[in-house]
């Protein structure tokens, strides 16, 4: 009984410290404890305005292709939400795509008597985009930093972007002509819709970056100008919902030029 007595002591003894030190450090708080996941953090985004200009183009047009001259304006609320206005103007509205051209040099060779409108009729009923306009908001879920053969690093940013768009339309000959089966009236003027798509940044340095977008602007309109409905007239009845693919690239500078550095 003495000896279970006296090695209970011993061992009793012996514990007492280490539980001590135990307890002690588990009242102790971790300096990693609310830190931030990254220290010093560069917000390249968050509360700057970026300013930025460049070219677009369209993608997969129907009868005329766009070459855009492009302008954009951006503020940043914080590192990953933006508010965002872009307005695009056509350098090129007579260049004509591939079906374009097919369809005019198959309607000029047609017979007399064939019951297809005339080429130039055709022309003039197709609309063209002059202008294009988007006001959205832009998420940025995904940041971070990439190379180029280990010798040149730069940030990047990928966002998703939606809002209301708007495509100011134009045609070769405005005025309506009615043909002997076939109303022709190009839809021209602007005509509001939805506007999506995705962007990225890639950072030259601190306040200068690339910035591509790929863009769908929804719209209702009529491309071909033509009497969809058969009632012998072209009327805002013939429009149908349409996607505009647009492709855009500009350089943008950020204001402050000096971006924020976290704690």
């Amino acid at each position: 009984m003495k000896k279970s007595l006296l090695a209970f002591a011993l061992t009793s003894a012996t514990l007492a410290p280490s539980l001590a030190v135990a307890q002690e450090l588990a009242d102790r708080k971790s300096p990693l404890l609310d830190a931030p996941a990254i220290r010093h953090r560069e917000e390249l985004r968050a509360q700057r305005f970026e300013m930025g200009a460049g070219l677009g183009s369209s993608l997969a047009a129907d009868f005329y292709n766009a070459v855009f001259v492009n302008l954009r304006l951006a503020y940043h609320l914080n590192d990953w939400l933006a508010i965002s206005g872009t307005l695009g103007h056509n350098l090129t509205p007579d260049y004509k795509t591939g079906v374009t051209e097919n369809l005019e040099t198959s309607l000029k060779s047609r017979a007399p008597d064939d019951r297809g409108p005339m080429a130039q009729d055709a022309l003039n009923g197709m609309n063209k985009m002059n202008q294009v306009f988007g006001l959205q908001a832009e998420l940025s879920p995904i940041t971070g930093k990439f190379s180029l053969f280990g010798k040149w690093f730069a940030h990047y940013d990928m966002y998703a972007l939606g809002g209301v768009g708007a495509a100011n339309f134009g045609a070769g000959k405005d005025a309506c002509e009615t043909a002997m089966m076939n109303a022709t009236c190009p839809d021209v003027g602007m005509r509001l819709g939805a506007n999506v798509g995705l962007g990225m940044h890639a950072y030259i340095n601190k306040f200068l970056a690339l910035n591509f977008e790929v863009k769908d602007l929804i719209v209702r309109t009529n491309r071909a100008g033509r009497d969809v409905n058969a009632d012998s007239f072209t009327d805002d009845k013939d429009l149908s919902l349409t996607h505009n693919y647009i492709f855009a690239m500009n350089l943008n500078v950020f204001f402050p030029t000096v971006p924020k550095i976290t704690d």
